[in-house]
């Protein structure tokens, strides 16, 4: 499993949340792609910007997650972040049930 790193930045004015992170080994150190076999041409460091938007009395939450080379890695995350929705969008449903 690729473990990750949240590197510290301040936030942005405004409604944006800016998240750099990195790619780390076990113990929470930064490390270069190639230490999980990827390539040398990955970036160090990647950019999770969310932010939220009233959007018919409800809330809108983008994503973006930039600094990503195209292709079979970029499909992954995309893929990884969907099923990371769909978990938390069920547990969020199952709070609220129960009055949380």
């Amino acid at each position: 499993m690729v473990e990750h790193r949240r590197l510290s930045r301040n936030r942005s004015a405004g409604e944006d949340y800016l998240q750099p992170i990195a790619l780390a080994d076990e113990k929470g150190n930064v490390v270069t792609a190639t230490y999980y076999g990827m390539s040398p041409d990955f970036p160090l460091e990647l950019q999770i910007t969310l932010r939220f938007e009233e959007y018919a009395g409800k809330t809108r939450m983008t994503l973006r997650h930039t600094g990503l080379p195209q292709g079979e890695t970029t499909d992954m995350c995309r893929q990884g972040w969907s099923e990371s929705f769909r978990q938390a969008r069920g547990k969020l449903k199952r709070r609220i049930s129960a009055g949380y």
